[in-house]
This record gives C-alpha cells, sequence and structure tokens, in this order.
C-alpha cells in the first residue's frame, strides 16, 4: 500500500485526499517521515479531497516537526478555506 507521501532529501510531496478515512494512516506515514528528520517541506497541491481530519493532522505534523519546522506548501484553495473557516489557517500556514 503506498502511503500517499513521495519524495525525499527533505521535500515531499502529499498526493492522497486528506479526510475522515485516510487521517490516521496518512498521520502515521507523516510523523515517522518528521520523527527520522526527514521532512523540511510538504507540498501539497496534489492532495485532493480535505475535511477538518485534514486540519488535525496537518496541526500535528508541525507540533511533531518543532524547532526544526515544516513548511506547508501549495495548499489547494479548499483546504486553506477550511483552515480559515476554523481559525487555524496562521497556524497551519504563517508563510
Amino acid at each position: 500500500m503506498t502511503t500517499g507521501i513521495t519524495g525525499g532529501d527533505g521535500h515531499y510531496r502529499l498526493d492522497s485526499e486528506l479526510t475522515f478515512v485516510t487521517a490516521s494512516r496518512l498521520f502515521e506515514a507523516g510523523a515517522g517521515i518528521i520523527k527520522a528528520g526527514g521532512m523540511q517541506t510538504l507540498d501539497l497541491s496534489g492532495t485532493g479531497e480535505a475535511d477538518s481530519a485534514a486540519l488535525a493532522v496537518l496541526l500535528g505534523w508541525r507540533r511533531l516537526s518543532g524547532t526544526k519546522g515544516l513548511r506547508l506548501v501549495n495548499p489547494p484553495p479548499g483546504l486553506r478555506a477550511l483552515a480559515q473557516l476554523y481559525g487555524v489557517a496562521e497556524l497551519i500556514f504563517p508563510d
């Protein structure tokens, strides 16, 4: 089974829906990469459908990255709008 997260050398891409159905699996996959010190940037342009579980996953990944930081780039407009609706856009996308 593919994780939906591809890449290497610090730069990764999410190519998957990020919903309640996929959130747990994707969180664990991303967390493993982050804990190994491997993820610095995550390109979200390949994100399909996203719901509020996506926000929890992204916040969790940013928390895990700690002081090393994790840049989340190219969010689809719907994902950014969802983050704004829930009042967490500045926490997830501070750039």
